[in-house]
């Protein structure tokens, strides 16, 4: 399944499960938040080490070259997964994008980091056979009163 398919299917979801606007006569938009990606991710064991080289030496400089958010990263202590990686969607819980921009943008420079688009193609290879497992959600967080 592909990443914007995903998307799709779990904000459609959202309204369908947990949405008590059935309820509701009246639309109202959620006002005052910000929209996120969270991905949940387990490493194959032993292979952690590799992955975090991979987000160093290429994720990473990708996203600050086209410009493009680094995601929050946070290395989970105990529990049922190594990482949780936080993206910011910048225009609220838009999922109508196949490939957004800023999607074309940061490949169009991780091709350029690894010198041509098959060599991207096989460390994205790489990195996802170092995953035993992942799971994505979209979340949103209320903001402080303005």
């Amino acid at each position: 399944m592909t990443y914007r398919k995903f998307v799709s299917l779990c904000v459609a979801s959202a309204f369908v499960v947990a949405s008590p606007v059935a309820a509701q006569d009246t639309a109202k938009k959620r006002e005052n938040v910000s929209y996120h990606v969270l991905e949940f991710v387990k490493y194959k064991e032993g292979k952690g080490e590799r992955a975090y080289e991979i987000v160093t030496k290429y994720f990473d400089p990708a996203s600050v070259a086209s410009k493009t958010p680094i995601p929050e990263e946070y290395h989970v202590q105990f529990g049922d997964w190594d990482d949780v990686l936080v993206w910011p969607m910048k225009g609220g819980a838009e999922i109508e994008w196949q490939y957004s921009p800023d999607d074309v943008a940061w490949f169009a420079e991780l091709h350029k980091l690894t010198g041509s688009k098959e060599a991207s193609d096989k460390l994205l290879e790489e990195w996802n056979g170092l995953i035993a497992d992942r799971k994505r959600s979209i979340a949103h967080r209320h903001l402080p009163k303005k």
